[in-house]
């Protein structure tokens, strides 16, 4: 049998399986995951200088571990520590190796909060005063 109606039997089985597949993938759900979920308040204690039991012996620092993720497993990358705090908010030390002060030009998760429209608060130990910012 020659001409148009001729097709080796490899090539019709090849068809038939492309076809199948096809039928199989076209009929399949494709509907996108759920979105993650939107959590009212996130927050991030950071205890310096304290083992994990050390800070868990706090009735409410147990509350709060108990209703959320506790990284027990956390350490600084350097020392001293700023550089630490550095890298936490902006996902990079920036090559600052020293406590001094500062001032980061670069995206950080502040940037990315106002970005989608949220707000954020930091409260820090050691400062003269809340919210207190000096510049140099």
């Amino acid at each position: 049998m020659r001409g148009a109606a001729f097709i080796p039997e490899a090539l019709r089985k090849g068809l038939i399986c492309l076809c199948i597949a096809v039928a199989v993938i076209l009929s399949c759900s494709f509907d996108p995951p759920p979105p993650p979920p939107r959590y009212d308040h996130i927050i991030i204690v950071v205890e310096e200088n304290h083992s994990a039991s050390q800070v868990m012996g706090s009735p409410y620092m147990l509350s709060l571990a108990s209703r959320g993720a506790s990284f027990s497993q956390m350490y600084g990358i350097t020392h001293p520590s700023q550089p630490d705090y550095f890298a936490l908010f902006s996902g990079s030390t920036r090559g600052f190796t020293d406590d001094n002060q500062h001032d980061i030009n670069a995206p950080n998760l502040a940037n990315n909060l106002i970005a989608a429209g949220l707000s954020f608060a930091t409260y820090s130990e050691g400062l003269p005063r809340t919210s207190h910012c000096s510049r140099r």
